[in-house]
């Protein structure tokens, strides 16, 4: 763990080194999760937003931003470079999105959509989401 004094020394805030299937926090314990570009690569997709809703508290927000693909993109799924500029794990964006419906958010909305200049038919999006009030 380490504290977040960094410039303006919040108090409130912390992080963690941890894997996005396996966050290191209670449940129930969070207020916001913020995601960077980390989903797209993980093998179960589903399996960081089921834990970014265990881990936040009811009205917790999730902001994640991640790549999508706009058109099918045959990639060789052993094909290094696909993955590290984030191409070969890349789903769908209505595909994406279902995955955070499935694990209970609510009010998902894409805050940001930006194609990107690389790489053929993929897109750059923002998603927000809530973990309702009412479980």
């Amino acid at each position: 763990m380490v504290s977040a004094n960094w410039k303006h020394a919040f108090s409130n805030v912390e992080l963690r080194l941890g894997e996005i299937e396996h966050l290191p926090m209670d449940s129930n314990s969070v207020d916001v999760v913020v995601s960077n570009y980390v989903i797209n690569p993980a093998p179960d997709k589903a399996a960081p937003f089921r834990e970014a809703y265990r881990v936040l508290k009811p009205g917790g927000q999730l902001t994640v931003s991640d790549t999508v693909a706009e058109c099918t993109v045959k990639i060789n799924p052993n094909d290094l470079n696909a993955w590290t500029e984030c191409v070969a794990g890349a789903l769908p964006e209505d595909e994406y999105i279902n995955l955070i419906k499935s694990a209970g958010f609510v009010d998902i909305e894409t805050t940001a959509k930006t194609q990107s200049c690389c790489n053929q038919g993929m897109a750059s999006i923002t998603v927000t989401a809530t973990k309702p009030e009412k479980i």
